[in-house]
């Protein structure tokens, strides 16, 4: 199958993300390498007017993000603008899927990009994306980027480190765009599956961000875990864990009804939104929903339900 979201064109495999597929023993078996080309991917990324990122780590860096690259007009409306901005980062999921639900993936790099793919859905103009630690790298990058990072301690301290230099790279280059905008810009963060999981932890320890969604993940990666029958994430830290900083944030968070993957219980414990807000105003449920099919497609109509529209904010 073909898809084609704005202009970007991938051959989509249908295959089980990672989630399904976690850690079940202490050694973990790696397929053999297969040709995901991140190279590739970031070709063609960037045809679709979004720039990566770079800075004098880039070639030790074992993460990739992007901001979707302003015009010239939009830099002169930026600027000329008297309130402060908001820019919103889509984070990939998880990424390419576990053999079997026992052998990791040698290339984390996704086959279907469905954080990338929601990016560019966004009709808006100040989007940036946030891909996974050891994602889209080239084969030396790769053999020096630790496995523990897309495999147990894929939501661990070292995975949160480069997540949010990253968006401090970003949020420093996006500064250097636009020179006189008005006020600090504050994030909203969106993230797809695993992603979703990874974007409630960066909340949790940032003071920008303002809004938080997430699309079919794993809330409670504990409870998650036990619904999948494997190993907990021994080296992860888990979001439904109290969090005062959280509880400040309006937030929303997507699930299908028919999503086996990661379905609704996979909320488990986690409860930190504000207390103004009750379970049904934060936690949505489509009914036709999986955990793929549908998301690209509607979410210009979901995200205008949601605080990435700022006449929804609480």
């Amino acid at each position: 199958m073909t898809l084609h979201v704005g202009g970007f064109t991938q051959f989509i495999f249908w295959v089980v993300v990672s989630l399904n597929c976690s850690v079940i023993a202490p050694t973990i078996a790696f397929a053999s390498p297969i040709n995901l080309d991140g190279p590739h991917f970031i070709s063609q990324f960037t045809q679709t007017g979004f720039i990566e990122i770079v800075n004098g780590r880039q070639s030790k860096e074992q993460i990739k993000i992007f901001l979707k690259k302003p015009t010239t007009l939009e830099v002169a409306e930026q600027q000329n603008k008297t309130t402060a901005s908001r820019i919103t980062i889509y984070i990939e999921g998880d990424g390419a899927p576990w053999k079997h639900r026992q052998v990791a993936p040698y290339d984390p790099t996704p086959t279907s990009p469905i954080g990338a793919y929601l990016a560019l859905a966004d009709p808006n103009k100040n989007i940036g994306y946030l891909g996974r630690p050891c994602m889209y790298l080239t084969t030396a990058q790769l053999n020096e980027c630790p496995s523990s990072l897309w495999t147990n301690a894929r939501f661990g301290k070292e995975a949160l480190f480069l997540a949010n230099r990253a968006l401090d790279d970003l949020l420093e280059q996006r500064g250097q765009l636009f020179a006189r905008e008005a006020g600090p810009v504050s994030l909203n963060l969106v993230g797809y599956s695993g992603g979703g999981a990874l974007a409630a932890l960066l909340a949790a320890q940032r003071t920008d961000v303002a809004c938080l969604v997430t699309i079919a993940s794993p809330l409670d990666i504990e409870v998650w875990a036990k619904l999948q029958q494997v190993a907990p994430l021994s080296n992860s830290f888990n979001p439904a864990y109290p969090s005062d900083r959280l509880i400040q944030i309006p937030q929303m968070h997507w699930y299908g009804a028919k999503d086996r993957v990661v379905p609704l219980e996979a909320v488990g414990r986690y409860k930190n939104w504000p207390q103004n807000l009750d379970y049904e105003s934060v936690i949505r449920v489509l009914p036709n929903f999986n955990h793929r099919n549908s998301w690209v497609r509607d979410w210009p109509i979901l995200h205008s339900q949601t605080c990435l529209n700022e006449k929804n904010d609480n």
